[in-house]
């Protein structure tokens, strides 16, 4: 029996010159369109990406639009999490022609029993950690929190990890614990994608060994870094949410430095409250396009990443390395480990005091270096092109390797 939900399917135009002779499904559940989303946004682009790189490349998705507007919805969402029935499956003839099935998010109406058992390449993109952590952040009350891996994934339903409820944590702690995990599914793929080193790190600590690290492209912008006068205006680019860390960067934040926040959400409000009290020099912008987003970043000294989520590799990385802005990250999330282990900018403790000061101005100092860093980690490592060619061989390796696997003796 499949679930009462609308599949829908999207090929773009054949816009590539060099046909890559590889037919490529990627599979993916969006997001509700209420919460803005850069998983959906990374899909959506590397689609593009793939068509104009010559792949013949189809994208099959279902929407949390639907799931949120129909009546039973809900709760057969919940049944299939919970007990891996109803499942949510597709037409045969929809994957007929498909030489690799790329997978991304599975959340929460795929079933990974399903999607295990096709007989086909697969490869998945893991964009969070929802495969052992019930919000898929390792975060609880602001604080870094591992308690379902070093105990029991129980403590979820204690503590109501996912939107604050205890009964809809349930059915995901049940499927977490039950063989038709998501782990189940990242074991019967080929490859596991994740968007960075400290993502794979985390991934292989935890018991994922097929993995491999693939970085999230990031298109090349008309403008060159330096092209633009710096102002002194720092700049977040963010969701403003609790794990975010806005609101804490705000109160230890430096009277006589300016900030330009970008992004809304839950803790606007507070955030813009915070500021006003401490008389702070920031700018609240709202959400701005992409084209305003690349401005400011080419006129900032830095980007502060504030974030105490253990995030898988936020697009906003590749975004300022492409503009050539430093970064300066709080310690303990996984842009400071990257930032560190690339030296493209500080990190600052939220335990020491003066640490954020001495940051920003080691920042300010180092800018020149510092941004000639940020820019060759982008031409290395983030460009379309250099995405193009990566993901190009993991496809090739991913069919050899499944052609191995169903016949040894090959």
């Amino acid at each position: 029996m499949a679930f009462p939900f609308n599949w829908y399917r999207k090929r773009p135009a054949a816009i590539g010159t060099s046909p890559k002779h590889i037919s490529v499904k990627i599979l993916h559940s969006f997001y509700r369109s209420s919460q803005p989303s850069g998983e959906n946004d990374a899909v959506l682009q590397q689609v593009d990406l793939l068509a104009r790189g010559g792949f013949d490349v189809e994208l099959i998705f279902l929407s949390s639009d639907d799931l949120e507007a129909g009546r039973l919805a809900k709760p057969l969402t919940a049944l299939g999490l919970a007990t891996g029935w109803p499942q949510a499956s597709l037409p045969d003839s929809w994957l007929n022609d498909a030489n690799v099935l790329h997978i991304h998010n599975t959340f929460p109406a795929m079933s990974h029993e399903w999607l295990a058992s096709i007989d086909i390449p697969k490869v998945l993109t893991a964009h969070n950690y929802r495969a052992f952590c019930a919000n898929g952040l390792f975060l609880r009350d602001g604080s870094r929190c591992m308690d379902c891996v070093a105990n029991t994934n129980f403590q979820a339903v204690h503590h109501a990890c996912y939107r604050q409820s205890r009964l809809q944590t349930i059915p995901l702690v049940l499927q977490q614990r039950s063989p038709r995990s998501l782990v189940h599914l990242m074991n019967n793929c080929d490859r596991v994608l994740l968007p960075g080193e400290p993502m794979q790190d985390t991934f292989r600590g935890l018991g994922i060994r097929n993995t491999q690290v693939l970085h999230n492209p990031v298109p090349r912008k008309d403008s060159e870094p330096g092209s633009r006068p710096l102002t002194n205006e720092w700049l977040f680019v963010g969701r403003i949410s609790p794990e975010k860390g806005l609101v804490n960067l705000l109160d230890i934040w430096p009277r006589d430095e300016a900030l330009a926040v970008v992004g809304d959400g839950p803790q606007r409000q507070a955030a813009e409250k915070v500021a006003s009290e401490r008389q702070l020099t920031a700018r609240f912008l709202g959400q701005c396009d992409s084209q305003e987003v690349n401005q400011l970043m080419s006129q900032s000294p830095g980007l502060v990443f504030p974030s105490k989520a253990l995030e898988g590799a936020p697009l906003v990385y590749g975004e300022a390395m492409q503009a050539g802005l430093p970064l300066v990250a709080a310690e303990g999330s996984t842009l400071a480990t990257q930032t560190t282990a690339d030296e493209t900018g500080m990190t600052f403790s939220w335990s020491e005091h003066g640490s954020l000061d001495s940051a920003l101005t080691a920042t300010r100092m180092g800018r020149p270096a510092l941004s000639n860093r940020a820019r060759q980690v982008y031409l290395d490592r983030y460009t379309p092109e250099a995405w193009i060619d990566q993901v190009n061989r993991i496809y090739e390796a991913a069919i050899a390797n499944h052609k191995r696997s169903t016949n040894p003796s090959a």
